[in-house]
């Protein structure tokens, strides 16, 4: 399991890249080869508000993907309140597969969304010889 902070375009896309979103359910986003991105948004852990986020949006993406970036709006004068958009892209489509809404407060406590990364070991076939097949016998000729 891995984290990946939401400003590392890079990191986000070689997770992305490639992939489909082919489930998104509660705060998590499943791809096609089973990988799972849990979008944990930023808690100040505070009781002022500071730095406190929330997941607004979350959504799936059945295309391949072929870019993916998060674009960060600021919604006041302050750069105070932000908003998250995680947006892949595919063939000219483009949707935002989460939504994370907040505010920074003093800048103290913390911004945005870190996405957690549960990857999915790749299982190996059991492949069946068959013995009784000379073409599988090792011999020491």
């Amino acid at each position: 399991m891995s984290q990946i902070w939401c400003e590392d375009n890079e990191k986000i896309k070689s997770i992305l890249v490639g992939r489909k979103i082919v489930s998104a359910n509660g705060n998590t986003l499943t791809l096609d080869n089973g990988t799972k991105l849990i979008v944990s948004p930023n808690d100040g852990g505070c009781s002022c508000g500071a730095g406190d986020y929330y997941l607004e949006n979350i959504n799936k993406f059945d295309n391949v993907i072929t870019d993916a970036e998060v674009k960060i709006i600021s919604l006041d004068n302050y750069d105070d309140e932000k908003f998250y958009q995680l947006f892949v892209y595919s063939g000219g489509i483009s949707t935002s597969v989460a939504d994370v809404h907040g505010g920074d407060g003093n800048g103290y406590y913390g911004t945005g969304f870190t996405l957690i990364v549960k990857e999915v070991p790749e299982t190996k076939e059991d492949k069946f010889v068959n013995i009784f097949d000379k073409k599988n016998w090792v011999t020491n000729e």
